[in-house]
């Protein structure tokens, strides 16, 4: 073998060694690329589920400081007079979901759900943190049926004497119409225990990305199904003391970004194998 044919032989090993560390590079590239666009995608579902939240709470403020400004209903928490507060919440209560009148030790006192099993929206050590701070608290929090409701709360007080705490809610029916409008996402809630309680996707196609999403978890699912490619966003519903109460879906239609990340991969790893 003369050394010409050494020296390009030499060459072509150089080479190709060289292609394929530049074409594994642009493989890790790819998936760290992947990895970063996962968590930006989850980064920006919450920031979206957090403001339609908020917006869907400061709905509820005014008719909640009306409430509050309501002279009668501190006493009547106060003195727990149910009779006085189903007349003073008659008219309130018809364009909510729920009201909550809790006393000063966070024990139910009323409330327009009369489902025999009725638990307090908020936990008590929520109502001890508004009374002591004097302030107005809103977030998302789970009824004795796992179903999330949005909510507000205000302190409610006596001669500046605080009694209690009202808590105004309503159901998320309109939060994933919102979330719709300004993100171009379905979306599905489930439970703490990852059962669906509220859906806008078309229900023929609910059942396969249930079937597809497994046991709830924080992350992304992508789900072929027929000659479409589905991304499910999945991010924690966690209530204002802090519990998961729930999980978000964002479900979007992800088939021609879907095929031409494919491609791009196929491609490269075609060169590869070449």
């Amino acid at each position: 073998m003369t050394l010409r044919i050494r020296i390009s032989i030499f060459v072509f090993f150089a080479v190709m060694l060289l292609t394929v560390g530049i074409l594994f590079g642009e493989v890790d590239r790819i998936g760290l690329l992947e990895d970063r666009i996962e968590s930006l995608t989850l980064e920006n579902q919450v920031a979206a589920w957090e403001g339609t939240v908020d917006t869907a709470a400061s709905a509820l403020s005014d008719k909640a400081a009306a409430l509050v400004s309501t002279r009668e209903l501190a006493t009547a928490v106060r003195d727990h007079n149910n009779d006085l507060l189903q007349v003073l919440l008659a008219g309130t209560a018809q364009d909510v979901g729920r009201i909550d009148l809790l006393d000063g030790d966070g024990n139910l006192v009323y409330s327009t759900d009369q489902d025999i099993n009725t638990t307090p929206l908020i936990d008590a050590g929520l109502v001890f943190k508004l009374m002591a701070d004097n302030s107005a608290g809103a977030g998302l929090e789970a009824d004795q049926r796992g179903d999330i409701m949005v909510t507000m709360a205000r302190p409610l007080s006596v001669n500046q004497d605080q009694v209690g705490v009202l808590v105004i809610a309503n159901r998320l029916s309109s939060v994933a119409a919102q979330l719709k409008t300004a993100t171009g996402s379905d979306t599905i809630l489930l439970d703490a225990k990852g059962k669906p309680i509220l859906s806008n996707v078309d229900p023929k196609l609910l059942p396969v990305l249930m079937a597809k999403l497994g046991k709830p978890r924080t992350g992304i699912t992508l789900v072929p199904t027929g000659d479409k490619v589905y991304r499910l966003g999945q991010t924690v519903i966690s209530s204002a003391s802090g519990n998961r109460i729930g999980y978000e879906v964002a479900v979007s239609d992800v088939t021609q970004s879907y095929e031409h990340d494919r491609g791009r991969q196929f491609l490269a790893y075609l060169v590869m194998i070449a």
